[in-house]
């Protein structure tokens, strides 16, 4: 993407801010949301944004659990979970994009 491109995107999105459309997110938890509901158009996410998707299994109730940590963190829990998947959530974003919110 060469840098105009990029710049439009920016700028409609504070334009959209500017306005207070409410077509707009920002924060893990609102994006996140808004991916699974299938309602967001454009994703601008830092390359180098260093938060870990963990899929996590109880292995006594089957259920499964998927956690946001930053790089170096650590989840203390006193149930024993099976680590089913760790990712970077760029990466998982790379690798899913055109499945996330499909399902709904």
């Amino acid at each position: 993407m060469n840098f105009n491109a990029f710049f439009s995107f920016i700028a409609q999105y504070f334009d959209e801010v500017l306005k207070d459309s409410g077509q707009y997110c920002f924060g893990l938890e609102d994006t996140l949301k808004k991916l699974e509901m299938g309602d967001v158009e454009t994703l601008i996410i830092w390359e180098n944004f260093d938060l870990m998707r963990y899929v996590l299994r109880n292995n006594q109730t089957e259920e499964m659990k998927i956690i946001y940590l930053r790089t170096g963190e650590d989840k203390d829990t006193s149930i024993e979970l099976e680590k089913v998947e760790k990712m970077r959530l760029v990466d998982w974003f790379t690798n899913n994009y055109k499945e996330i919110g499909k399902s709904k």
